[in-house]
């Protein structure tokens, strides 16, 4: 049973994953970035409480604390359209984390809403959808993040390999477990996932 579906925080407008290093945590335990890098302290267009969601989002060392920065900038702050769907996004990946799963879903869906080109929560919700055993609707979306364009492209890939597992499509799910280690080889929950199959050749016809 393959397990470990994950969430992508997404950048406010403006910032790249230069700007902002993930720290040790969920980043380690969820699959975000296996180096542990940690974050140097940017404010970007003053909107501090923004950063500071996404950074908990990225972490996600404290999601309690984390979802109620995402509520005082959503509350408060004089956000863009896109910034706010951005914070609504990062707001969801850590009520999943909290395994809120149904307000999760709904700030992914709040965040498309706001951006329809944003590809992030249209992953994020797969993830949701994966926990709920609704895997056709989960691959739907995460192939519409996939498309969109995503943060994090191996997060995106591996949750749809975990659905096309979850479906019995097992070679897809092969070749997308493949496809996130040629984008982050130090990926281990898809390098561990890979131990579940079993590559077989079919042998060639004699010719006749």
């Amino acid at each position: 049973m393959p397990k470990g579906v994950v969430s992508c925080g997404n950048f406010p407008s403006g910032e790249s994953d230069e700007a902002f290093c993930p720290v040790a945590g969920r980043r380690a335990a969820r699959g975000r970035d296996p180096q542990g890098r940690a974050c140097p302290d940017h404010r970007v267009h003053g909107q501090r409480l923004a950063h500071d969601c996404f950074v908990y989002a990225k972490a996600g060392v404290d999601p309690y604390d984390g979802v109620e920065v995402c509520n005082l900038s959503i509350a408060n702050e004089a956000l863009t359209v896109k910034d706010r769907a951005a914070t609504y996004d990062n707001r969801g990946v850590m009520l999943d984390q909290l395994g809120r799963l149904d307000k999760a879903a709904d700030d992914f869906q709040r965040s498309m809403a706001l951006d329809p080109k944003l590809g992030d929560p249209h992953v994020n919700l797969g993830s949701v959808l994966i926990k709920q055993k609704r895997y056709d609707e989960a691959l739907e979306s995460i192939n519409r993040g996939i498309e969109l364009g995503v943060s994090f492209p191996h997060i995106g890939y591996y949750d749809r390999a975990v659905a096309y597992q979850l479906l019995g499509r097992f070679k897809e799910a092969y070749f997308d477990y493949k496809k996130v280690l040629e984008l982050e080889p130090n990926f281990t929950q898809a390098s561990e996932r890979l131990k579940d199959f079993v590559v077989t050749r079919v042998p060639a016809k004699a010719p006749s």
